[in-house]
């Protein structure tokens, strides 16, 4: 069982991405709430240490595939002998491009150019905490190990706003033609935060069906009509085609309480860490964060020059 992994980036501090971002941000209109601050493309990231993590506990990793808008995106510690450089322009109509919305960008990761039949997508703030194995993400009949969770929310506010209309849409196209009812009185069923598996054959069936609804999804900027990659995660579970999620996750945010990270990191109990920026983030905390995972990830991997 050949299995990848998908990351997007996006270094937001990169000349060449910040011009083209100015550009269209300053033309469209109706891209809405903190999905499209700053903080979403911050350029101070943890994707070393991403790679890292996945060169000591996914060795079994058949290909990494990094999307990105353009080679100046290209991290200048990166081995672009080791990873698959996807440009934007290589699996997105040329039609919606550039485009700066993650969530579209979501809507064609089945086009990546040799991506395996079986593939996790993860953010570029999850770590791997501990030696992972296939069957934490696949079943014995190769079914995708998907969590889900029954979020509350009150007067919108769930996540962030630019989310909550966007995980609706996609929860009520993932349960069309079956009997859930994924969206009721102030909740939501969203999948669970962490390494998706997804299987290809089914983002191809799920494209077949609703490839229209989903074309008419895409902008630029994150807007109330979007879809994102949960629409895969629930019509699987919705679906009955997933198996049963067993990892456990660590959300942390890097804040004051960034410290904590060194009660988690050495914890096996923990199979991922997510480490999210929030818009209050300060940079002493950020350069703290370098500072433990430094300490915990010293060594180069094999991804870096």
């Amino acid at each position: 069982m050949e299995i990848d992994i998908v990351i997007p980036f996006v270094n937001g501090n990169d000349p060449i991405w910040l011009s083209d971002y100015e550009k269209y941000c300053s033309s469209e209109k109706g891209h809405f709430g903190d999905g499209n601050k700053n903080v979403r493309f911050d350029g101070e990231d943890i994707l070393k240490y991403v790679f890292r993590s996945i060169c000591c506990h996914v060795p079994w990793v058949r290909k990494i595939h990094l999307l990105l808008h353009s080679e100046s995106q290209i991290p200048e510690w990166m081995d672009v002998s080791k990873v698959h450089i996807v440009l934007h322009k290589d699996f997105i109509p040329e039609g919606h491009l550039p485009v700066f919305n993650s969530s579209a960008i979501e809507m064609f990761i089945r086009n990546i150019p040799d991506l395996s039949e079986y593939f996790l997508y993860m953010n570029d703030d999850i770590l791997f905490n501990t030696d992972v194995t296939p069957d934490l993400y696949f079943d014995k009949e190769n079914k995708p190990r998907i969590g889900i969770a029954k979020n509350t929310y009150k007067n919108g506010n769930i996540l962030n706003a630019a989310y909550l209309t966007t995980f609706m849409n996609s929860a009520k196209l993932a349960a069309d033609g079956t009997d859930v009812k994924p969206i009721g009185y102030e909740y939501i069923y969203m999948t669970v935060h962490s390494v998706n598996p997804y299987v290809k054959s089914t983002l191809d069936e799920i494209h077949e069906k609703y490839g229209n609804i989903m074309e008419n999804s895409i902008t630029k900027f994150r807007e109330e009509k979007n879809l994102n990659q949960y629409l895969y995660g629930l019509y699987h579970v919705f679906h009955e085609i997933n198996g049963k999620y067993t990892r456990n996750i660590v959300y942390l945010k890097v804040n004051d309480n960034i410290d904590k990270l060194k009660k988690y990191i050495n914890n096996s109990k923990y199979h991922e860490i997510c480490v999210n920026d929030v818009e209050t983030t300060k940079i002493e905390n950020k350069l703290r964060l370098r500072e433990i995972l430094d300490e915990y990830y010293p060594e180069k991997s094999m991804y870096e020059i």
